[in-house]
């Protein structure tokens, strides 16, 4: 519940933004373009950055506290990630859409899709989850049903400028 209240408070921004602008969590994870015109808010143990593009939402974001987890091999990074999905389509009422690990420059990721309803509308969630130094970060893109070409180049653009520390 606690996480719908958040995403809904995301969701309803009013803010346009399209331009790219590099950003740095901290000096030990990883810089990216996201739209200009962003927000920051800490909410529910995590530090959100958020864009808007047109009716779509870029959300980035990072736990405050040090996963309680420790990965040490592929085994544990996978029960972790299983763990992941299960919560987050458990606490939006979500159903899942497609769920694996890929690579990105040499690190593993998890990719989730899943659908879920916000503000009354259908929504897709195209989530990008990584742990590094013992923090988890989320790439999420939040669209309607129907991907646009805007969301879609938006996408490709924030993804090719990930450079991991």
């Amino acid at each position: 519940m606690k996480l719908k209240i958040i995403l809904f408070l995301l969701f309803i921004s009013n803010c346009y933004s399209q331009n790219l602008v590099q950003y740095k969590f901290d000096e030990n994870s990883f810089t990216i373009n996201i739209p200009e015109g962003y927000e920051e808010i800490d909410a529910s143990g995590q530090h959100f950055v958020r864009s808007i593009i047109g009716d779509d939402i870029v959300l980035i974001s990072k736990t405050i506290e040090k996963n309680p987890v420790k990965i040490i091999n592929d085994s544990t990074l996978i029960a972790f990630y299983d763990g992941v999905n299960e919560g987050i389509l458990k606490s939006v009422n979500g159903e899942s859409l497609d769920s694996k690990i890929i690579k990105i420059k040499k690190t593993k990721f998890l990719k989730l899709k899943y659908k879920a309803l916000i503000v009354e509308q259908p929504k897709i969630f195209d989530c990008l989850i990584v742990t590094l130094n013992d923090f988890t970060y989320s790439i999420i893109f939040i669209y309607s049903e129907e991907e646009n070409e805007n969301i879609k180049e938006m996408k490709n653009k924030i993804i090719s400028s990930l450079v991991l520390k």
